[in-house]
């Protein structure tokens, strides 16, 4: 059984059930809307977003809800960890790009530096200095949400635009195989791996692109990020595969790999000259 709902984050969601999962067809509009909340929430297409509405409070310090504050402390920590690869304040320069609510690919005017928004841990407020956009991490915070709204089902695959999460035995009895897309020709793959209880999610910049312009952001260049093919990022959850996919992809390909050398994160690289470089942990078949 599939369930399908398009132009949701941008992309299609797709749900599939095996074999034991179909008396759970009840939970599938509950799914499609706990993921529609967290679009409405925190798209900054939305100006009635959560999101939409702090970014015209500017640099003024704001009180946020639980949910809120989790995404950015998660945000915060992230770009700690990475040395300010991953800035969530890069809602400016994408506007700029022509990325904006109306798709319009136009140019604008030169932005500012790109900041990070600052967090005061004791009062749990945050104050705006450059706008915020989540686009590095809401696909995979939506799908733990979604995964969280399906906990009882055994057998099933969850979908959202190439964020994946998947149990049980599959389709035929032998798990839920997925395809590593090759960034050079969509009409192959790399590899395939056998999801079972982990996600997986990419990035690659030819998805969303346009001119000579991508939506992933060398934050220090304020340019598209460079030398990527593709990135895929295997994990425990949806919210840490995505955002660090879109790190990595921004790190470029030497800093990945050397980066990736030390580190608990299972990924995959690949380089627009063909290098590929995977953890040692890197779950799948590479072809």
């Amino acid at each position: 059984m599939k369930f399908f709902r398009d132009n949701i984050l941008g992309t299609r969601a797709v749900l599939s059930f095996g074999a034991g999962a179909e008396k759970y067809a009840p939970l599938v509009e509950d799914l499609f809307e706990e993921i529609s909340r967290v679009e409405r929430a925190y798209s900054r297409f939305r100006e009635d977003s959560c999101l939409a509405d702090l970014n015209r409070r500017g640099k003024e310090w704001c009180e946020v809800d639980d949910e809120m504050w989790g995404l950015l402390v998660f945000a915060d920590n992230l770009s700690k960890e990475s040395g300010g690869v991953f800035n969530i304040g890069v809602e400016e320069i994408l506007s700029s790009w022509g990325y904006d609510k109306n798709y319009s690919f136009s140019e604008g005017g030169e932005v500012g530096d790109v900041l990070a928004p600052d967090l005061d841990f004791e009062n749990r407020r945050v104050r705006v200095n450059s706008r915020i956009d989540f686009g590095g991490l809401g696909k995979g915070y939506a799908l733990d949400c979604g995964v969280r709204v399906l906990k009882r089902v055994p057998n099933f695959l969850l979908d959202l635009g190439g964020d994946i999460y998947a149990r049980g035995e599959g389709l035929d009895g032998n798990g839920w195989k997925v395809a590593l897309e090759n960034p050079f020709n969509v009409e192959e793959g790399l590899g395939v791996v056998v999801v079972d209880d982990f996600f997986v999610a990419a990035s690659n910049g030819e998805r969303r692109s346009w001119r000579d312009r991508h939506h992933l952001v060398d934050v220090k260049k304020k340019a598209p990020a460079g030398d990527m093919a593709s990135v895929f990022v295997q994990g425990g959850s949806g919210i840490a595969v995505d955002a660090w996919a879109t790190t990595l992809y921004c790190m470029g390909y030497e800093k990945a790999c050397e980066y990736l050398k030390n580190a608990e994160i299972v990924a995959m690289v690949v380089a627009k000259n063909g290098r590929t470089f995977r953890s040692a942990d890197f779950k799948g078949d590479i072809f």
